[in-house]
C-alpha cells in the first residue's frame, strides 16, 4: 500500500501545480467515474467483475487525490484520516441514539 509519504513525492512531482478547487474538480470527476462503474455493476450483471475492477481503480484515485487535497491545504493526511474515522464513529454512536441502527 502506498503511504501518505509517497503520496506525498507524487504531489511534489505532479506538473499541473493544482489548487485545491482543480483538485476537487478532480475529485469529483473520480467520484462521478465510481457512480456510474457502480451503476454498471448493478445494470450488466453479465460483465460486473469488469466493473467492479474499474470500481478498484476510481476507489484507488479517489483516496490519492483526497491525501494530495490534505497536502494542498497543509494538512497531516493521518491526522484528517484520525479526524475522519472518529468523527464517523460518533456519527454512528449519534445514530444509535436516535434509534438509526439496525437491530
Amino acid at each position: 500500500m502506498m503511504s501518505p509519504l509517497k503520496i506525498s513525492f507524487l504531489h511534489k512531482i505532479e506538473k499541473d501545480g493544482l489548487s485545491p478547487l482543480g483538485r476537487l474538480a478532480i475529485i469529483i470527476s473520480e467520484l462521478g467515474a465510481l457512480a456510474k462503474s457502480l451503476g454498471y455493476m448493478t445494470r450488466f450483471k453479465n460483465d460486473a467483475h469488469i466493473y467492479k475492477v474499474d470500481c478498484k481503480l476510481h476507489i484507488g484515485d479517489l483516496i490519492v487525490q483526497c491525501i494530495m487535497l490534505c497536502y494542498d491545504l497543509g494538512f497531516n493526511p493521518k491526522e484528517i484520516i484520525n479526524l475522519g474515522a472518529q468523527h464517523t464513529y460518533e456519527r454512528f454512536q449519534d445514530f444509535e441514539k436516535m434509534g438509526w441502527c439496525k437491530e
